[in-house]
């Protein structure tokens, strides 16, 4: 596999360095192999020393150049192992004596090891077995010609998927990757709205092949420039690095931003809050300044899993957010599941225009066990801070005296088990066309409205928000739409209620003088926007 540049498109900027790493393959153990030419078998070994030597070796001299100092000496560590007469012996041993397969001998000689390490009982020596296992990992990668094995790690690794899920993009957060690569997808969709929020490198639409980049490969991924970069030179990693100590100055110039107001110069105020999916994302949103969460997408904590979470168990995400952002207004949106997010102990029929169908508001209306449940934690969290509870997908008057009735349902049963709990303000999402034409009548109704732009750009100008193949003719910018948040406003403000935008288009910092104009009350982005964002509005 030699040096190959492949294209795409940016769904979250960013650049990121590591090996690449399939995730939708059949997962395969390593199976021992009896070799005939064992001087053949290490052979393969060495090629595979050679390439993980030389990687390390390239990554641990940049450490000026923006890699952290600890990374460093984890690679400087990784060097040593690759060089110790002892282990190599081992797996030499293991291919000449058992006649094994190569991938078989470093996989036995790390399973030896780890059980060794795991009777000593010391906190140094199960670092290095960390150590010990990743290395082995990098050289089963470079071995197995792309197939997988059950103890890969994917912390500081490059994801490829054929397409990607908003709940596959949760879980590899969790596993700590650092950059999303997609054959598939668009970057309108939820997974890619995600990986902006959680501020993951991530490029869509890139028609990669297996035998481009098996497990194991050098690969930079520019989200910037929507570039994927395979088997990089030294000095092409050499570049990249210099252009992360830039974006490093930038970040270090946006955080002179933290404490300042969000004001123009002619002291217009506005304030900008933080979109998140998990507790996880607050220490983003607390390192960023945002002045609180204009939305909490409380549907992922339904997502991936086998049963609904329980109404303790949301208590305390949202008790815990709260507690977490103290005089911070918290906006919680109601469970909106359907489209791309689905879930499995709901049992949802394939429809063959879900956006158009069994979601959000009307998905809740019907589950209404599912929708008190949660409604029940949300205002039982509320006696903790200043919650602001939101609902998605309203196209009609009919949907909020549905709403009452069920609200009125839920403070009754909260009242009969003695519960303390608290009422908060409710709001809507406008992110249907119906729903701004008749914001005015809707505004009499709720405490606030939240514009949901990435939904209502999708159903004004009739275009499928995740179809890649209608990208080019998706114009957020278009006057439809943005005749459609003006009126909103206006008559949210008529009726003296405040009105954020949510969606993407927040973000676009080419309407950010529009919005102020129109009189938005609030942007909520990203939490890795916010700083930007105020550096631009302080400069109006």
């Amino acid at each position: 596999m030699g040096k190959k540049s492949l294209e795409g498109k940016s769904a979250s900027p960013g650049i990121a360095i590591g090996d690449a790493i399939w995730v939708d393959k059949d997962q395969d153990e390593i199976k021992r192999i009896e070799v005939s030419d064992t001087e053949a078998e290490l052979g393969r070994l060495e090629m595979a020393l050679a390439k993980s030597r030389k990687f390390m070796t390239v990554m641990s001299e940049l450490g000026d150049s923006g890699v952290t100092q600890e990374a460093v000496e984890i690679l400087k560590a990784q060097q040593l192992i690759l060089e110790d007469e002892s282990f190599l012996d081992s797996i030499k041993e293991l291919i000449r004596q058992d006649r094994v397969n190569a991938e078989f001998a470093v996989y036995s000689n790390c399973e030896r090891l780890k059980e060794c390490f795991r009777k000593l009982e010391n906190e140094y020596i199960s670092e290095r077995a960390s150590d010990i296992e990743d290395v082995s990992n990098r050289l089963i990668e470079a071995l197995s010609q792309g197939q997988k094995h059950p103890y890969r790690r994917l912390e500081g690794r490059i994801a490829i998927a054929h397409e990607l899920t908003p709940s596959q993009v949760l879980s590899l957060k969790d596993e700590k990757v650092c950059g999303l690569v997609s054959i598939k997808g668009s970057v309108n969709s939820h997974a890619s709205i995600l990986a902006r929020t959680m501020g993951i490198p991530a490029l869509v639409g890139v028609k990669i092949e297996i035998s481009d980049a098996q497990d194991g490969t050098n690969l930079v991924l520019d989200g910037n420039r929507g570039v994927l970069e395979i088997n990089p030179t030294s000095e092409e990693l050499r570049s990249v690095y210099v252009e992360l100590r830039e974006e490093k100055d930038r970040l270090e110039r946006l955080h002179r931003q933290i404490g300042l107001e969000t004001v123009t110069k002619k002291g217009q105020k506005i304030k900008l809050m933080a979109n998140i999916g998990s507790l996880d994302d607050i220490d983003s949103v607390l390192a960023n300044d945002a002045e609180g969460v204009g939305l909490f997408r409380s549907e992922f904590l339904f997502l991936g899993r086998q049963t609904a979470p329980s109404e303790e168990e949301q208590f305390e995400v949202y008790r815990n957010i709260l507690t977490k952002l103290p005089q911070k207004d918290i906006v919680i949106r109601t469970v909106d599941i359907g489209t791309d997010k689905d879930v499995s102990f709901l049992d949802l029929k394939n429809e063959e225009n879900p956006a158009l169908g069994y979601r959000g508001i009307r998905l809740c209306l019907k589950e209404k066990e599912l929708f008190k449940c949660q409604l029940r934690a949300l205002f039982r969290a509320a006696v903790f801070g200043n919650l602001r509870i939101l609902y998605p997908m309203i196209s009609s008057i009919n949907e909020l005296d549905k709403i009452e009735i069920i609200v009125k349902e839920v403070i009754s049963e909260l009242e009969d088990i003695k519960q303390n709990y608290l009422v908060p303000k409710q709001g809507i999402m406008i992110e249907t066309p119906s729903a701004a034409l008749i914001s005015d009548e809707l505004a009499s109704r709720v405490d606030f409205f939240s514009i949901g732009t990435n939904d209502l750009t999708q159903y004004t100008l009739a275009y499928d928000r995740q179809s890649a193949e209608l990208e080019e003719q998706y114009e957020p910018r278009s006057k439809a739409v943005l005749r459609l948040i003006e009126e909103t406003v206006r008559n949210a403000h008529e009726a003296e209620i405040k009105v954020s935008i949510c969606g993407e288009m927040a973000a676009d910092i080419e309407l950010t003088h529009m919005f102020i104009n129109m009189g938005v009350d609030e942007l909520s982005v990203a939490p890795l926007m916010v700083l930007k964002l105020r550096e631009y509005i302080r400069g109006m």
